[in-house]
């Protein structure tokens, strides 16, 4: 019953499971892929799904996602993307703090929701699950932005981390610095 919908998943992911969960996520969230109560079984659209253009990698189909979600959440995946694979999200409330908008936590919490950051439960330490999910945050950020975007989280860094905790964070901070400039 179900070998065509594995044929043509297999097909377009050529088995990646990160890119087959991204896939069928994709696909539930555009009706392909439903369950049917009545039927008591999940149901698709085979054809709809064979002529659907799909994105050749999974980082493709994560930055769309990604670029479909609000600002703030665009916000935190982008600049978290900026630290690597793991980031302290202390670094990112005190970015934030300028805005009354955005809470970081609750963010971070609604990415894991999402299934693109993980969250060590020892910590406030976050990591994004997959380093192609870190890619896709990382790629919202327009090429030719990038540097300026490194320095501004820098110097913002140096300005309002309180000075005691600099000497911790310095390798953030000029990390940072040094990848704007």
């Amino acid at each position: 019953v179900t070998r065509s919908l594995a044929e043509v998943v297999y097909r377009k992911t050529q088995g990646n499971s990160l890119f087959t969960l991204s896939l069928m996520k994709a696909m539930q969230e555009e009706n392909m892929l439903f369950y049917s109560a009545n039927a008591r079984r999940w149901l698709w659209n085979i054809d709809a799904l064979r002529s659907r253009h799909i994105d050749n990698d999974v980082v493709s189909l994560l930055t769309r996602k990604m670029l479909n979600l609000d600002r703030n959440m665009q916000w935190l995946l982008r600049t978290a993307s900026c630290f690597g694979t793991e980031f302290d999200i202390a670094l990112l409330e005190l970015l934030s703090s300028g805005t009354k908008t955005i809470d970081t936590i609750a963010l971070a919490n609604m990415a894991v929701d999402e299934g693109f950051l993980h969250r060590e439960l020892s910590s406030l330490d976050y990591r994004f699950v997959h380093d192609q999910i870190r890619e896709a945050a990382y790629s919202i950020i327009p090429e030719s932005e990038r540097e300026k975007f490194h320095l501004s989280i820098g110097r913002q860094l140096m300005q309002q981390m309180p000075p005691q905790e600099v000497e911790g964070n310095i390798f953030a901070i000029l990390g940072q610095i040094f990848k704007g400039i």
